[in-house]
């Protein structure tokens, strides 16, 4: 419901100071009163907390500034507006740090996006999953091993006759009884038909220890490579952690690479945003301006309530906002921020 129209003295693009009767929208598009950091942060809170505190207790023990990074993370935010969908997006500063939750679900969204792709592509795709026998050794032996084996399992003639490529990624958490580490891979496969019986065997030749293996034919490539790609982007829950088992994780994957391609997906973007096209974004305002004046302008209305429902909106208004609270400084600072395309604020 739609509350009263109500008399706005607004500054119009191109003009003065006008009275005009605006009907204010509904407050559930009303923008949130905090920072684009702050109203991301409220849908990782937990993980963000241990996040914190491991930057916080690794800097201690290394003498760098992670945590100071970290803390920086989306603090710079504006939006755009995209030429080509007609949608408005966020372009934000990133820490770019492994276990920051806001990068993580940006490098989700960007992963997802490719593999999906890939997946649509492949006329038999698979998702095979390794895993090795539990065992009391350190976390980072146990991941040296496994990743031995699957460059081995990967140069086998038999499984290259049936496989012919893929994406990989990595996963750790503990086992059931949460005594031991459970390292494992999944990986999305151009695959002929593989028994699994005979991929058991094949993955015990080359471990010595481990037939545990699984293989099934993948409908849904988006729920697939929704599901595979938040490994790679954050290969384990810290909340589900003790303090020294967060420790021990960040110590055994520092470094390591966490997914990889082979064969026919060799070259598929997994580590870096794609480069926009010249000339495709519009440059409008920072976030804390669309909070600002979002009362004051219907223009501005229209774009947050794009940006919330991911309608289309036409470039004749994004340019009317940018006119009216764009300024050199903004256009200036955009040159250092990557597009994030996290999902807005409830």
């Amino acid at each position: 419901m739609t509350s009263n129209p109500k008399v706005r003295f607004a500054k119009e693009p191109g003009g003065g100071v006008s009275t005009r009767l605006d009907t204010i929208e509904t407050s559930v598009h009303r923008p949130p009163q905090v920072s684009y950091r702050d109203s991301q942060l409220i849908r990782v809170g937990q993980e963000h907390a241990k996040s914190l505190w491991l930057y916080d207790q690794i800097d201690h023990r290394d003498g760098k500034s992670r945590r100071e990074r970290y803390e920086e993370c989306r603090s710079y935010a504006y939006f755009i507006f995209d030429r080509e969908t007609q949608k408005i997006r966020v372009a934000a500063n990133a820490c770019k740090l492994r276990w920051c939750p806001l990068c993580s679900k940006a490098k989700t969204a960007r992963l997802q996006f490719s593999v999906s792709g890939w997946l649509r592509e492949t006329e038999k795709p698979k998702l095979i999953t390794l895993t090795l026998r539990h065992t009391n050794a350190p976390l980072p032996t146990q991941i040296s091993h496994l990743y031995k084996h699957f460059r081995n399992l990967r140069r086998n003639p038999l499984f290259k006759k049936i496989v012919s490529g893929g994406v990989w990624f990595f996963q750790v958490k503990r086992n059931e009884s949460g005594s031991q580490w459970h390292p494992h891979l999944h990986c999305c496969c151009d695959s002929d038909f593989f028994p699994k019986q005979q991929l058991s065997s094949l993955w015990e030749s080359i471990t010595q220890t481990s037939r545990i293996v699984d293989i099934k034919a993948i409908d849904n490539p988006e729920e697939v490579a929704k599901y595979v790609a938040r490994y790679c982007a954050r290969p384990a829950k810290l909340a589900d952690y003790s303090y020294s088992d967060c420790v021990e994780i960040f110590d055994a994957l520092h470094g390591r690479r966490l997914c990889g391609s082979w064969g026919t997906a060799f070259g598929i973007a997994l580590a870096r945003p794609q480069e926009e096209e010249p000339g495709r974004t519009i440059r409008i305002a920072k976030f804390s301006e669309i909070v600002k004046y979002w009362s004051k302008s219907q223009h501005i209305r229209e774009v947050w309530k794009a940006y919330l429902t991911g309608s289309v909106i036409s470039e004749k208004t994004a340019d009317a906002v940018s006119r009216y609270v764009g300024d050199e400084f903004v256009r200036a600072a955009m040159a250092a921020l990557e597009v994030c395309d996290l999902p807005p604020p409830n």
